[in-house]
């Protein structure tokens, strides 16, 4: 899912679920 590369690229940003 998206969320998933978002969180991944992005540890601790408000999109990391």
């Amino acid at each position: 899912s998206p969320y998933e590369k978002v969180s991944a690229g992005n540890r601790g940003s408000s999109l990391s679920y």
